[in-house]
Parts: C-alpha cells; structure tokens; sequence
C-alpha cells in the first residue's frame, strides 16, 4: 500500500506489527536467514552507530589504514581467525582501532591495571609461561 508520506506509512507499518507480532517474528526470521549478509550488514552498522558513533566507511578506511592487520599481533583481521571489533578508549571513548577480539581483551586487562610497569608485566607473563612449558 504506497503512502503519500512516509510518515503515514510508517504509522501503518507500527500498527500491523503491533497487531500480528508473531506473524512479523516469524517474516523477520525468515528474511534473516534468507539474507545473511545483508543482515550482517545491518548488524554491523546499528553496533558501530551505537557503540562507537561511527559509520562502516570509517570502519573500511580504519581497515586499510592498517592493511586489514590487528596491530597487537600481526595477524590478519579476518573472522575465520578471530572475530575484529573496536579498540577505544573507555574514558574518553577515542577509537584506536580494529583488532582480534583475545588481542581486545589482553589489551583491557593490561590497561586496568597499569601501576606495575607495562614491560615488566609482560616479562612477568613470558617468565610465567615459561615456566610453565618446561
């Protein structure tokens, strides 16, 4: 049913979802599972938009800035390897870029805790592991 606004047609769109809930969960499933990438897509611009306030063109141009590379290790940003998210800031909320998913995480505890010398933690690390190897 075309609308001559948007704003209209909207409205419309609100009530019959609200009207046939299950029925819009079962077409939404539907046209989630038929379209994959196009969901991923749209997954990606809503986490992007609302996490970091940031658009999939920046995202893109943050990839190449690093040659699709996680600058912690070196490895490529690929989702088969381990899933790429945001690196920022949680203070002032400055993205730093994209790396692995572990490499976030190894950078959030490191950062947490920086009264110990940062060189000195990871010799404490590479120490421990050693030790444990042997």
């Amino acid at each position: 049913m075309p609308y001559a606004n948007k704003e209209d047609a909207k409205k419309y769109s609100e009530k019959w979802r609200n009207a046939n809930r299950e029925r819009y969960r079962e077409l939404a499933r539907e046209w989630r599972k038929n379209n994959p990438d196009k969901q991923k897509m749209i997954s990606l611009k809503c986490n992007l938009r609302k996490c970091y306030n940031m658009s999939v063109e920046e995202w893109d141009a943050l990839w190449e800035k690093q040659k699709g590379l996680c600058p912690i290790c070196n490895r490529p940003l690929s989702e088969e390897y381990r899933r790429p998210c945001v690196d920022h800031d949680h203070e002032t909320g400055k993205i730093r870029g994209i790396i692995h998913s572990g490499c976030n995480l190894l950078v959030g505890i490191l950062e947490k805790d920086m009264s110990i010398d940062l060189a000195n933690k990871i010799n404490n690390i590479i120490n421990y592991l050693n030790k444990e190897n042997n």
